[in-house]
């Protein structure tokens, strides 16, 4: 009996440990997640070395997704007064969708200024091409 329940706690325990593991990423997975692939990211690269480190993150965040406007603050989910990625992303989202259905929407942030390429204040469904692509 005592022998089936330390083999019964050794396996949980390597059970536990393979599952802990396997939900944190490796070294590798965060190195290649980090690299530049989107505009805001290209800006946020001080050092230009192609990836955002936590420092340049931190930096950009604090310095250009404080929430300005009613728009944002709508995103604003945590209520922290700066847009996370995750809140702009879906900010973003929601504006592509309207530009899809109008074929055109007006610019009501700082962050979405970055789409409007002829400085009209409206994105339309040519220049909505990059807000696509960066939400991919």
């Amino acid at each position: 009996m005592r022998i089936k329940t330390i083999l019964l706690a050794a396996f949980l325990f390597c059970v536990s440990t393979v599952l802990a593991l396997a939900q944190h990423p490796t070294r590798a997975q965060i190195h290649e997640r980090s690299k530049v692939d989107t505009k805001w990211e290209a800006k946020a690269d001080a050092n230009h070395d192609g990836r955002v480190d936590k420092v340049e993150a931190h930096q950009w965040k604090r310095h250009h997704n404080k929430v300005n406007t009613s728009v944002e603050k709508k995103y604003d989910a945590n209520a922290n007064g700066y847009l996370e990625p995750q809140e702009a992303r879906e900010m973003l989202k929601d504006k592509y969708t309207v530009i899809k259905t109008h074929g055109n929407a007006k610019v009501d942030s700082a962050l979405e200024q970055e789409y409007d390429k002829n400085h009209d204040g409206v994105i339309d469904a040519k220049e909505a091409e990059d807000l696509q692509k960066a939400l991919q």
